[in-house]
Formats: structure tokens, C-alpha cells, sequence
């Protein structure tokens, strides 16, 4: 997907200002990377509820929710993706957000596991 913004000069010509590439699914849900989309197909296919998490201006060095799952009996479970790549001060910083993180919390350490178990029943 491709955003934007643009504007029209005085000759009436339009032309982009800023301009970005967004990856995304095939339903349109945007991700950050092979294992963020490998977990929201996981979910997708398990017909479950879930609220996708944007980073918006938070560069990749920064810790955030990748999905917030919404479970059918109203609980809710933030899904946090730890890359194989990461800092120590990433893990030490994502286990602190995970600490104060007041509902449940999932973790996917992608360096030293494949995808755990999730956390919801198939049915």
C-alpha cells in the first residue's frame, strides 16, 4: 500500500510531498515484518479477534504490542514478538513493558523458538 501527502503547485500540477510503502496482508492488515505477518496469519486462520497494533513514528529499536487478541469471553492478551536480531537493551526494555502491561501478556522470543503455543482454544 502507498500513502501520502501531496499538493498542488501554482501551474495546477499535483505532486507528492512525502510518500510511504506500507506491507500488508491480503485483508489489508498492515505488519512490520516476516514474523509479525506470520503471527497475524496464525490468527487469521484461526478466525481469531485481534487488534492490530501500528508503530506509527516508533523506530524498530523500540518494544511494542504486535496484536492486542481479543478473546470471545472478553478477556484481552497483548502479543509481543521479541526479533532474533534484538539488543539487549530491546529485551531488557520489552520484559519492562511486559511487567507493567496490566492484562495478559504472550511472548514470542523468534530467536530461541518457533511460534508457542497461542493463547486462545481452537474450535
Amino acid at each position: 500500500m502507498v500513502i501520502g501527502t501531496f499538493g498542488i503547485n501554482e501551474s495546477g500540477i499535483p505532486s507528492f510531498e512525502e510518500i510511504a510503502l506500507m506491507m500488508v496482508t491480503e485483508n489489508w492488515i498492515p505488519y512490520d515484518n516476516a514474523d509479525d505477518l506470520r503471527l497475524i496469519t496464525t490468527l487469521t486462520q484461526a478466525n481469531q479477534r485481534f487488534i492490530k497494533c501500528l508503530r506509527y513514528n516508533l523506530p524498530s529499536t523500540v518494544p511494542t504490542t504486535s496484536v492486542l487478541l481479543t478473546n470471545k469471553d472478553k478477556t484481552a492478551t497483548a502479543m509481543y514478538i521479541c526479533p532474533a536480531s534484538s539488543t539487549e537493551t530491546y529485551r531488557h526494555d520489552l520484559q519492562a513493558l511486559i511487567e507493567n502491561c496490566e492484562i495478559n501478556s504472550w511472548q514470542w522470543d523468534t530467536g530461541n523458538e518457533v511460534l508457542p503455543k497461542l493463547p486462545f482454544r481452537e474450535t
